[in-house]
């Protein structure tokens, strides 16, 4: 039980980490995509 504990609690981690990035990566093409949406 203690080891998969571990694993669901590392599992939980790389989905933070994931939407972390996804946040980011949107966050950058939303930069670079409105001045040309404004043009």
């Amino acid at each position: 039980d203690k080891n998969r504990t571990m694993v669901d609690r590392d599992l939980n981690d790389i989905d933070n980490q994931l939407y972390e990035d996804l946040k980011i990566l949107f966050f950058t093409l939303g930069i670079e995509i409105a001045p040309s949406i404004n043009e």
